[in-house]
């Protein structure tokens, strides 16, 4: 009996020894299966996180991007009532110059064909800058409705140095004219001296 006592305590032993390594690797097991999820919930966590910076970012890219072409708008805006602005002084500058030119004419007998024949051709630059003006919010709004900020500010920057040199040119020609008229002013003079003096 004692012997079945031992074998019985041998096999309640080796029971109780196999149960704790078997409980033991359940225990390791469920401890590694709990690990390996809470890594792939920190991942799937940080690629969501990842995700939603990305869309941020574009977001913030676009903002950015229409806050800088409504500053290009503005911009144009501008300029191109500076520059309707010098094409109304040369307006009226031509103005004052074609009843200077008929005041000499009349009151003075002299003759500024030559004068009126450049300011003919002064009015036609003043018109020529006019119409380019007309033309550029048209070619503003094409630009900005297309391409970066960048790129559109610099084809901008380029339609309104074509409008300054216009300006310039108009501007340059309205000179000729006043010089035109001082020197038929002093021709006539000369001519009319010349006659006088026997």
């Amino acid at each position: 009996m004692k012997s079945k006592i031992v074998i019985i305590m041998g096999m309640l032993a080796i029971s109780l020894i196999g149960g704790n390594v078997l409980a033991d690797n359940a225990t390791s097991t469920k401890v590694r299966e709990e690990a390996k999820e809470r890594k792939e919930e920190r991942q799937e966590n940080v690629q969501e996180k990842r995700k939603d910076l990305e869309a941020r970012r574009d977001e913030l890219k676009v903002e950015v991007s229409s806050k800088r072409m409504e500053l290009v708008k503005k911009f144009a805006a501008k300029m191109i009532k500076v520059h309707q602005a010098a094409v109304n002084r040369l307006i009226k500058l031509a103005d004052r110059i074609d009843s200077r030119i008929k005041k000499f004419e009349t009151n003075k007998n002299v003759n500024l064909s030559d004068a009126k024949a450049k300011l003919v051709t002064a009015r036609a630059k003043i018109t020529t800058a006019q119409n380019y003006i007309n033309t550029l919010p048209g070619l503003v709004s094409t630009s900005t409705a297309t391409g970066t900020p960048t790129v559109v500010l610099q084809t901008v920057k380029g339609y309104f140095i074509i409008s300054r040199d216009n300006l310039k040119a108009a501007h340059a020609s309205l000179v000729d004219v006043i010089s035109s008229i001082k020197l038929g002013m002093h021709l006539d003079k000369a001519t009319s001296t010349a006659s006088t003096t026997p």
